[in-house]
């Protein structure tokens, strides 16, 4: 579950290229497209050209033919920002923020919760012309590029032809012919910034509530379960401030500083019945800076740091980050360092819930110079130099190891894309119980098909296969105490994620599993439910090593077969701020557990998020 929280979206997140776009082949007789077509090259546009757009996009264009009419028609109607009206040229530039907004009120677009209660603001206009998919995510304070402008109006066109239709039907007239005034107009205290070298922020957050049932977690309701359910409430807060550089500098370059704050509030059934603080304070989940010499970026702090698909090495630690970018390749190298009370993941460590001291260096290059394919290796290094609390003399703990990883991902024909990852474990441990050391001669792999159909509901069709060796002695395959017992350690550890399932979730260790699933948007041809997403996967299980054990104890038989699971996952995206999610899981335990087998594993969550 901690996994999970971390691999939540982030504000901070890599902005998308920005879409291409086309000219309507038939457009109106009034309008010049010999002026569109030249918007779309346009590096950043100006208010002018917004004003021009937004007058044609409203059916206006006839009546207001010059700027300072246009301009005075769209104040009027409440769709100029205040922080734009006074004073202001035709020659200003616009922000991204600035677009949202006046698109947002020209569109007459509600919103979600928080924009319904609290009024159109810059930040919250991005928002809903993402979520409406007429803008790409990115900051609010960029510079609009004219390729995006003319997106956006494409996209406005779109949706105003759709409303005139649906309110025709009706008996009614639409806003774009003269008919319904917008609301009245609601000052933003979203400002430009102005003059040389100033800082900006963004900042937001969610909260969700979350409840995770648990039933038969040993596959025995005759022994109650040690824990039923889990109530959480999580509290997320972002702040971003952004060092902007002056329009008419050389300098394009844009440096940042993320914290991303997190409170935790648990209650569960039956150790805990009342709600608890878990972290009695706030804390700091991400905070880092960074620092744009394009095309090398520094990124240094308390951050999300992978390599390749995440399984290997993917965790929030302290660290830095360097990245080389260029038209084909992509370079990638970091050191970090776990965080300050972070358990250990050997568990059997004295002193093991106190922290870790594990230090990871890596490097991975990636190509895309071939259309619809990209290839990448990496080469990652784990260092351990966690203490015992109380020393033991009997056992050493070490574990230190390397993995090099090599992988692809693509496209083998339209809509059928495929991703696979190789990785090669060497390194040292130590055998159970002794202070003798032991090899590391591990594999661990990953390879997925999936197939996007071009029908209704947009069906995806996947199936995944992965595997981590193991040792045929082994009882714990995260701990050296009950672990390896021979001079070769085969266990395939790593300090990654893997999605394997609701209700068993094992480690890829000393395990094999194939996933097939399917997901589909079933009512997308209604408004409400559009967004409504479902997907139903089947897992099958097998160990490596059917003597050894795997990351679920109470599969100690010496058979191969751990048994299957079947998992469905709904996602529903009421509005722009506001989304459920329901999982649920069945296990099926197989040869490997012993009896009862026919009492079955059992998860079930559900939460409800709300951004601001």
């Amino acid at each position: 579950e901690d996994k999970r929280q971390v691999l939540l979206p982030t504000e901070a997140a890599p902005v998308k290229a920005e879409p291409r776009v086309s000219i309507p082949k038939k457009p109106p007789e009034t309008v010049d497209m010999e002026y569109f077509r030249k918007l779309a090259r346009k590096s950043s546009v100006d208010i002018s050209d917004c004003c021009k757009v937004l007058t044609v996009l409203l059916g206006r264009q006839d009546e207001y033919k010059d700027f300072k009419s246009q301009f005075s028609f769209l104040s009027g109607e409440g769709i100029i920002p205040e922080n734009i009206k006074e004073g202001c040229k035709p020659s200003r530039p616009v922000r991204r923020g600035e677009a949202a907004y006046m698109f947002c009120r020209a569109l007459d677009i509600r919103g979600g919760v928080i924009m319904t209660v609290l009024g159109v603001s810059q930040r919250y206009a991005i928002r809903e012309m993402t979520y409406e998919r007429m803008m790409y995510r990115g900051q609010a304070d960029n510079l609009l590029t004219g390729n995006e402008l003319v997106f956006m109006m494409t996209r406005a066109a779109d949706r105003l032809a759709s409303k005139r239709e649906s309110k025709k039907s009706e008996g009614k007239k639409s806003r774009g012919t003269g008919g319904e005034k917008p609301r009245a107009p609601v000052a933003t205290k979203d400002a430009a910034p102005k003059g040389p070298g100033v800082i900006s922020a963004e900042y937001g957050g969610w909260s969700e509530y979350r409840y995770d049932g648990y039933k038969n977690d040993d596959n025995n309701s005759a022994v109650p379960d040690l824990i039923e359910y889990v109530n959480s409430l999580d509290v997320r807060f972002w702040l971003k401030a952004i060092l902007r550089i002056p329009q008419e500098s050389a300098d394009k370059n844009v440096h940042y500083f993320y914290m991303r704050l997190k409170e935790l509030f648990v209650s569960s059934y039956p150790n805990d019945k009342e709600w608890k603080n878990k972290n009695n304070v706030p804390i700091v989940e991400y905070a880092y800076g960074v620092l744009d010499l394009h095309p090398v970026w520094v990124q240094a702090g308390r951050q999300y740091v992978k390599v390749g698909r995440g399984i290997a090495y993917g965790d929030l630690n302290d660290g830095a980050q360097l990245f080389l970018s260029t038209r084909d390749w992509k370079l990638k190298t970091f050191a970090a360092h776990t965080l300050p009370h972070q358990p250990n993941i050997d568990s059997s460590v004295p002193g093991w819930r106190a922290g870790s001291d594990r230090s990871f260096y890596g490097i991975e290059a990636s190509y895309h110079g071939v259309r619809g394919h990209s290839l990448y290796s990496y080469l990652l290094v784990q260092r351990d130099e966690s203490d015992e609390e109380p020393p033991d003399d009997t056992q050493n703990y070490r574990y230190n190891s390397e993995y090099m990883g090599f992988g692809a991902y693509g496209e083998v024909i339209k809509r059928l894309h495929y991703s696979a990852e190789i990785i090669k474990e060497t390194g040292s441990s130590y055998i159970s119980p002794t202070t003798e050391k032991a090899g590391v001669d591990a594999w661990g792999g990953l390879f997925e098909l999936a197939y996007d159909a071009d029908v209704r509901g947009h069906p995806r069709f996947s199936s995944r296969y992965a595997f981590g060796t193991g040792d045929k002695n082994r009882w714990s395959v995260t701990d050296t105490v009950w672990g390896n017992t021979s001079k070769i350690d085969r266990n395939f550890l790593y300090f990654g994620y893997l999605p394997t399932g609701f209700a068993l979730a094992p480690r890829l260790s000393n395990l094999h599993f194939m996933r097939n699933s399917i997901t589909i948007a079933p009512f997308e041809t209604i408004r409400p439910l559009k967004r409504l997403t479902v997907e139903a996967a089947h897992y099958l299980y097998y160990k490596d090593k059917p003597s050894g054990d795997i990351y679920d104890s109470q599969a100690f038989l010496e058979k191969p077969y751990v048994g299957q699971e079947i998992d469905v996952e709904l996602i529903w995206q009421v509005l722009s701020d506001l989304n459920f999610t329901f999982q649920y899981g069945n296990f099926f335990p197989g040869r490997a557990y012993g009896p009862p087998r026919d009492e079955y594993e059992q998860y079930l969550s559900f939460s409800a998020a709300l951004s601001f």
